[in-house]
């Protein structure tokens, strides 16, 4: 699914399991996936949704600063309540995977 789709209408997607595809950043206080790259190397967290790892995801077997900066598919639980470190992303993904493109 296209994160835009997502960003129009985040209550729409509450709850629901989704798979996007997106700019993965993995920094100090930006971990996130967002729409574009151009959005990603601005900081736009307006065009971006927050990351958490779910206990299903086994950080042990990923190296995530592989991934920084690259287009990736990554699948979920959205939450459109929770928006993310000081509350600046469109809402929170529960990532069970994550795969770069």
């Amino acid at each position: 699914m296209d994160i835009s789709r997502i960003l129009s209408n985040p209550e729409f997607y509450n709850n629901k399991d989704i798979c996007l595809r997106g700019y993965f950043s993995y920094n100090f206080e930006d971990v996130a996936i967002y729409a574009s790259q151009q959005s990603l190397n601005s900081s736009n967290t307006q065009k971006s949704i927050w990351i958490d790892l779910s206990d299903k995801f086994d950080i042990n077997t990923i190296n995530l600063d592989e991934f920084d900066g690259k287009l990736v598919i990554v699948n979920g639980i959205f939450n459109s309540k929770s928006k993310g470190h000081l509350n600046q992303y469109k809402g929170t993904i529960l990532v069970t995977s994550i795969v770069q493109l």
